[in-house]
């Protein structure tokens, strides 16, 4: 019985009732996180990827940028998948083709078009993959390889293809990116 479902640009996710992680699609750059890679290696056929999760996200781009998250119930964060801008938070621009654990004390991930931030369980929000256009709301323009803090007192967050958004606790929406659409 599937809890949770999470859609990507060209791949799929779903959490069974017992915390089961189940993935299938495009798996052009690792992001199934099987341990292969192959453009059409898992279509329409789920395969078990991990146990006790609790949420996943799934990016949407070209399945030539597509990269995974996932937070397990003891909130650690586990990345896997497509890396050229640093997404994946390791320190690295290397391809993952396995869940890689980035950080604990996660509640919340976000895999975004070649970005990725997540809230951590004490309302901290943290960033980090492509940043040409403002995308990560650092302020610097950089693409960062590792997480980089950027708010306090988050709920929630999401990022459209080149803009972010923050939730905090008192009801202010921050956003940050860029503008051309206003």
């Amino acid at each position: 019985k599937v809890a949770k479902v999470a859609l990507g640009d060209t791949h799929s996710a779903a959490i069974d009732t017992e915390g089961g992680l189940w993935m299938w699609g495009s798996n052009e750059h690792g992001a199934l996180g099987n341990g292969e890679k192959g453009e059409y290696l898992c279509e329409g056929t789920p395969i078990k990827i991990m146990d006790d999760v609790s949420s996943v996200s799934l990016s949407f781009g070209s399945s030539g940028d597509a990269h995974s998250g996932a937070v397990t119930r003891d909130g650690s964060l586990y990345m896997w998948g497509s890396n050229n801008f640093g997404q994946l938070g390791d320190g690295t621009t290397a391809e993952c083709l396995k869940p890689k654990r980035i950080m604990s004390g996660v509640s919340q991930v976000v895999a975004g078009h070649r970005k990725t931030a997540v809230i951590k369980t004490d309302g901290s929000l943290w960033v980090w993959g492509y940043n040409g256009n403002g995308d990560l709301g650092t302020g610097d323009g950089q693409n960062h390889a590792t997480p980089v803090k950027l708010l306090d007192d988050v709920v929630q967050v999401d990022f459209g293809g080149s803009h972010g958004a923050a939730l905090k606790s008192d009801g202010s929406l921050w956003m940050w990116g860029s503008n051309n659409g206003g």
